[in-house]
C-alpha cells in the first residue's frame, strides 16, 4: 500500500487509519460475505453480522453502508456486502466464523500489506 493511497470501495477510510492500524500490529482485511439466495430477512442478517463485527473488530467501513439502510427494505445488493476491518487475529479464523453464521453462502477475504 502507498502512501495516499486509498482503496477504492471504501473512499470514506483514510490511508493514515489504515496505517495506524497496520503499524498497531493488526491486519486489515477487506471481508466479502455473499447471503444464501433463499435467506428471508437479508437485511436483518447483515445487520447482525455487521453488529457482531463492531463488537469484536475495528470496522472501517462497510459497502454498502450497513448503518444506512436501518429501516429500509432490502435490496439484493444486500445479498452481496463487503466490510475493510483490522483484526489481530488469523484472516481465515474471521472466515469461518462468519460461515458459520446462519444463511451466510459464501465468504472471501483479502488481505491488505502495508508498505
Amino acid at each position: 500500500m502507498q502512501a495516499g493511497l486509498q482503496i477504492l470501495e471504501y473512499p470514506d477510510v483514510s490511508y493514515k487509519e489504515l496505517r495506524e492500524a497496520m503499524m498497531a500490529g493488526m491486519r486489515v482485511i477487506n471481508l466479502q460475505v455473499g447471503l444464501s439466495l433463499e435467506c428471508e430477512q437479508p437485511l436483518l442478517r447483515i445487520c447482525m453480522i455487521d453488529a457482531k463485527l463492531r463488537a469484536v473488530h475495528q470496522v472501517f467501513d462497510s459497502n454498502p453502508k450497513v448503518p444506512m439502510w436501518l429501516g429500509k427494505e432490502a435490496s439484493s445488493e444486500v445479498y452481496q456486502t463487503s466490510w475493510l476491518i483490522a483484526v489481530d487475529t488469523e484472516p481465515e479464523y474471521i472466515q469461518q466464523w462468519v460461515l458459520l453464521m446462519q444463511e451466510v453462502d459464501q465468504v472471501k477475504i483479502t488481505e491488505y500489506a502495508y508498505q
